[in-house]
């Protein structure tokens, strides 16, 4: 799965009713997991932009 493609699908959670997803990931930050995905980060943007974005570094600094 390419950088696009995970982009997309996480977007697409996003507009569903799994509501959980990461309010940035509509409009990440570019220091956002789901922006810089590959293989080193690629299990950090699912967990933290699929449903975890409370515990997410990046997302408690910009919002605060």
């Amino acid at each position: 799965m390419n950088e696009k493609m995970i982009g997309n699908h996480l977007n697409i959670m996003a507009k569903t009713a799994f509501r959980r997803v990461c309010p940035l990931v509509m409009e990440p930050h570019e220091s956002c997991h789901c922006v810089n995905t590959n293989n080193l980060n690629l299990s950090a943007a699912l967990f933290y932009c699929g449903g975890n974005y409370k515990q997410c570094s990046i997302y408690n600094r910009i919002m605060e």
